[in-house]
Formats: C-alpha cells, sequence, structure tokens
C-alpha cells in the first residue's frame, strides 16, 4: 500500500491526480492512499475528502505553515503561483513565494527521512519563445542559451528546480517535469 501525497491539491495537476484516485486509474501503481495539502482548499475538495476519509487525508495549509510532513512513498510537488495578473502587480513577491515554499517543502522533505520519491512540476515557460521546436534530445548545452531568465515566472522555476535538485540523494529521488502545454475536458473544483 502506497501513500501520494499532493501538494498545491486544489490547482489543476492536483484535482487531476484526486479524479485519477477517486477513479482508480492509480491502483496500478498501488497507490490506496492520498495525503492532500492546499492553502486554498475549495469547498468540493473538503467534501471529497470527507466523504473518503479513510483513504484521503486532506491538510488545508499553506506548506510553509507545517512543521512536519506526513509519511508519503510519493510526493507530487504543484504548489506555485502561476496568475500573470499576480506576477504583473507583484512579481518579486510571486518569485519570493513560488521559491521559498518549495525550499520550505524541501526541508520538510530532508527531515522526515521517509520520502522515496518527489515529482516537481516546473514550466515550458523556462525557456524562451523560439520558432525553432524543443526536442527532449538535444544536449544541454542548448538549453543553456534558451533558457527565459526575463520573465519572474520562469526565473522562479529555474531556481526551484535548482533547490529541488540540491536534495536528491539515496534516499530522495527528484523527477523534474517541465510541463509546456494543457487542455482538459472539465472542470474539476
Amino acid at each position: 500500500m502506497k501513500n501520494l501525497g499532493v501538494v498545491g491539491a486544489s490547482g489543476f495537476f492536483g484535482l487531476t491526480f484526486v479524479n485519477s484516485f477517486l477513479n482508480g486509474n492509480l491502483e496500478a501503481f498501488n497507490i490506496k492512499k492520498l495525503t492532500l495539502v492546499s492553502r486554498n482548499t475549495s469547498d468540493k475538495l473538503h467534501q471529497i475528502a470527507a466523504k473518503n476519509s479513510g483513504k484521503i487525508q486532506l491538510i488545508d495549509s499553506d506548506v510553509c505553515e507545517l512543521n512536519s510532513v506526513p509519511k508519503c512513498d510519493y510526493w507530487l510537488h504543484f504548489a506555485a503561483s502561476s496568475s500573470s495578473e499576480r506576477y504583473q502587480k507583484n512579481a518579486k513577491f510571486e518569485f519570493k513565494n513560488n521559491t521559498d515554499n518549495l525550499q520550505y517543502f524541501a526541508a520538510l522533505v530532508e527531515r522526515s527521512n521517509s520520502v522515496s520519491s518527489i515529482l516537481f512540476a516546473s514550466s515550458g515557460a523556462v525557456y524562451k519563445s523560439s520558432l525553432t521546436a524543443l526536442s527532449e534530445i538535444s544536449p544541454l548545452v542548448s538549453r543553456a542559451t534558451s533558457v527565459n531568465r526575463t520573465n519572474a515566472y520562469a526565473q522562479s522555476k529555474l531556481d526551484s528546480e535548482e533547490v529541488v535538485s540540491n536534495i536528491s540523494n539515496s534516499i530522495i529521488r527528484v523527477i523534474i517535469s517541465e510541463c509546456f502545454s494543457l487542455c482538459w475536458p472539465g472542470n474539476f473544483t
């Protein structure tokens, strides 16, 4: 029996995993329990957690307000502000919020000594706009020349990738997913 932890559970990615869990799509991975951390928990997510209290633990809190994280076999970190309006209003605050949140979470995970894997959701925004397609098999040198350092959101994701990479060790395995574009059939909230 595996426990999957999701930080940023009320966003698009988090709700997708909740929906997949409830539909039995995570059974192939032996995921039998979800631990959800969300600072902006919707009434719908509260209802789902209450209805499935034996399988879903909901922590209604900003991860930076926690003293520890529950034991989970896997953690998915989806917590980050991606609102362009919020970045236009106060880019420094949003940048600091994203990077501080991940640094604090990484410290909690390191102290727990119980986590096997973390998936950090980064963004395709870390790359500059280009007329040529990006390739997953391109050498790393080309990534260095195509990185977008002029956008606060992209820079916060780049810095966060470095933070999460630094905690990878023999106990904690880290995977970074740079997500480019999304479409979905409906609204989960």
